[in-house]
């Protein structure tokens, strides 16, 4: 599902895996960051 405003698209997250996903790649980041 995604809603379009002008040249930007918004994405709604309904699926656990894509979240999961998401989540850990901020962690993988965060743990970057502190070295």
């Amino acid at each position: 599902k995604f809603r379009r405003e002008g040249k930007q698209v918004f994405y709604t997250l309904d699926d656990d895996h894509v979240v999961h996903i998401i989540k850990e790649g901020f962690e993988h980041v965060n743990h970057i960051k502190q070295g």
